[in-house]
């Protein structure tokens, strides 16, 4: 007994143009593909259902299945099963091979994933804090238990209550937007802070903190907690605008480019002025073999001889 295309969609829970493209493309092989239109349409073999049952009806993922399972790119999760970081199986389909996963395998590496995400966090600044993560914003002030609290950690989540107790919770009843987009600054260079972590949930710098993610955007700013209790802030060359009392909070803390306060905002710099030079090719060449001997950048070298230069013109 022959099995029609209806009959075939029905079975693999597809439809008819599924099938069809099947067909099209040799994944599925009729017993008649060049009788079809005289014998009335498509006809499959009980060899070949079963053979399709086994591929479509599978309990595995293709890899774009499992890739947003992950929540990761298909061709980066293809990489991870390459390197052997996630097991995978090779099926055939048709003509080709095509790798498969199982809902278990993917759900172990992206526990492994997180746990590799968290652990770059605490890097040379500190431990990375997240500017948004399980429906809350950090620096938020809410109100939780009738107390005045602002959210200090989005992942893992913690407040810092009245008390002046930072507390870890499980969950917020409330679920706040994330922040609102705003392009990557593309500008070289960062300005960099180092803040005292305040200790009462009041504390302007609290405001100063969320006004700035908030301004400059949660791509351009991140804010680290050092083993020393500071916050250490590294932001993109950005205008703000803030109030008298905040801009000398920032101008007391820099430790890294420069803080104006113009008449129209407050303009944060690296410090630095791109500037382009035409070099010979051959003092370019010298600059460079002396910067591979000393370990440092091209840029860094030449920095270094023009201050040496203006500290000898300044001695004389």
């Amino acid at each position: 007994m022959y099995i029609t295309v209806n009959e075939l969609a029905s079975i693999l829970n597809k439809t008819k143009r599924q099938i069809q493209y099947m067909i099209s493309n040799k994944f599925a092989q009729p017993i008649n593909p060049d009788t079809h239109r005289r014998d009335g349409g498509y006809r499959f073999s009980p060899t070949e259902v079963e053979r399709l049952k086994e591929i479509y009806t599978r309990n595995d993922l293709s890899l774009k299945e499992a890739s947003r399972i992950v929540g990761i790119t298909p061709q980066y999760l293809n990489q991870l099963a390459l390197d052997n970081k996630i097991q995978s199986s090779m099926v055939s389909i048709g003509h080709r091979l095509e790798r498969r996963f199982t809902k278990e395998n993917c759900k172990k590496i992206l526990v492994e994933l997180k746990q590799k995400k968290h652990s770059k966090r605490n890097n040379q600044y500190g431990r990375k804090l997240s500017n948004y993560s399980n429906g809350v914003r950090l620096f938020k002030h809410i109100i939780l238990d009738d107390q005045k609290c602002v959210i200090v950690n989005t992942d893992p989540l913690s407040v810092l209550n009245e008390k002046g107790e930072s507390v870890n919770i499980n969950n917020i009843d409330i679920n706040i937007e994330g922040w609102i987009d705003k392009p990557y600054v593309t500008r070289k260079g960062f300005v960099e802070f180092q803040i005292p972590i305040p200790k009462y949930v009041d504390h302007p710098a609290y405001n100063l903190f969320y006004t700035l993610i908030k301004q400059i955007g949660p791509k351009n700013i991140q804010f680290f907690e050092t083993p020393l209790g500071d916050y250490y802030i590294r932001t993109r060359q950005s205008k703000i605008h803030i109030s008298d009392d905040e801009f000398y909070l920032l101008q007391k803390f820099i430790l890294k480019g420069r803080i104006e306060n113009t008449k129209d905002c407050i303009v944060l710099s690296s410090g630095f002025d791109q500037v382009l030079l035409d070099i010979p090719y051959d003092t370019h060449k010298k600059l460079s073999t002396l910067a591979y001997k000393n370990q440092q950048s091209v840029n860094d070298l030449f920095l270094n001889i023009i201050e040496e230069f203006l500290g000898e013109l300044d001695e004389e």
